[in-house]
């Protein structure tokens, strides 16, 4: 049985043609819509009609196709798509686009919009003295009590790493976005518990604000991703975007907030130096040197940024990188050709 909100559907098979006969041959044409069980559920089907000549009549077949399960695959693997796998929350394309789209809306109605980005302090120390798994963990947790403390409609992410982004469901000012701050810091003040572990952390939170801030996605989560490490190094809990951050050459500001994206941005490379056997000559292994292809500043060495990656969060994810294309690449033969 077809579900009655759905009936009006149906109309559309006089008019949908799809499949190898559209245009050609016996027309078919098919709709997706939802279908009753007897049990009083409901799940999608997909029906087909089609039209064939049977001598001097003309045939409809009509079938209906349960397409529950393809339906429930397709949502999941966009659900995946779009949705941190540790936390739930948003990812950032999912953020990206409810900022874009919030900003077009923004523009029409000459509003003002806030974009906030936060990470833990001393996230790092976690990982190192319980684990990463505990690590984990208390992302989740800090996830779950950020999604309590704001607005059902507002937009929480997880970009990655310990870095959460926020962006109110509605227009918002300078005031509303303070407000918003102060709401994520107080759902942070109380400890965690993570295996019977209390966990005590401090939250970091820059803001920028369109349009005085930026009029783009990529301009409001990078300057408020500025702010951010602005209200770390001052230790306030949270700072707003000021021009005077980059102009007066905040660099080192500037170079971790392209630290934190090179890996996403697939900027690292990896080069190979042989270990030779000196009695021989001959080569027995190589030692993989991790390179970071800048956008602006070219081919930087580790001693450029590796002292930072060590002294944050970076540190886990990188490894991992390097271990697994160095692993790709002996699997591939790829290391030996670029000795």
């Amino acid at each position: 049985m077809i579900d009655p909100s759905h009936r009006e559907e149906l109309r559309a098979l006089d008019t949908v043609e799809t499949g190898p006969s559209a245009g050609r041959g016996p027309p078919k044409r098919a709709i997706e819509t939802v279908g009753f069980r007897q049990d009083g559920s409901t799940f999608a089907i997909e029906l087909e009609r089609s039209e064939i000549e049977h001598g001097e009549r003309r045939l409809t077949l009509a079938s209906v196709r349960d397409i529950s399960e393809r339906k429930a695959y397709t949502e999941a693997l966009e659900h995946q798509a779009l949705h941190d796998g540790l936390t739930g929350l948003a990812n950032r394309v999912l953020f990206s686009a409810h900022l874009s789209r919030a900003l077009a809306a923004a523009r029409r109605t000459n509003q003002r919009r806030a974009v906030l980005v936060m990470d833990l302090d001393g996230f790092k120390q976690v990982n190192d003295t319980l684990g990463h798994d505990c690590g984990d963990t208390l992302l989740r947790q800090l996830g779950a009590r950020l999604v309590a403390a704001l607005r059902e409609g507002d937009t929480v992410a997880r970009l990655g790493g310990d870095e959460f982004a926020i962006l109110a469901a509605d227009a918002t000012d300078l005031e509303g976005a303070a407000a918003m701050a102060w709401k994520i810091q107080q759902a942070c003040e109380q400890a965690f518990t993570i295996d019977d572990t209390t966990v005590d952390v401090s939250t970091s939170i820059g803001i920028a604000l369109f349009p005085e801030h930026g009029t783009t996605t990529a301009e409001l989560l990078h300057r408020a991703d500025l702010a951010m490490y602005v209200a770390k190094r001052s230790g306030h809990g949270h700072a707003v975007f000021d021009a005077a951050h980059e102009r007066q050459a905040e660099p080192r500001l500037a170079h971790l907030v392209d630290l934190r994206h090179c890996l996403a941005r697939e900027q690292l490379v990896l080069h190979y130096q042989p270990k030779i056997e000196l009695a021989s000559g001959k080569i027995f292994g190589v030692e993989a040197l991790v390179r970071w292809q800048h956008p602006t500043h070219g081919l930087l060495a580790p001693a450029s940024f590796m002292p930072e990656v060590e002294r944050t969060d970076l540190i886990v994810p990188m490894t991992n990188w390097v271990l697994s294309s160095a692993l790709s690449s002996s699997a591939r033969g790829a290391m030996r050709a670029s000795i």
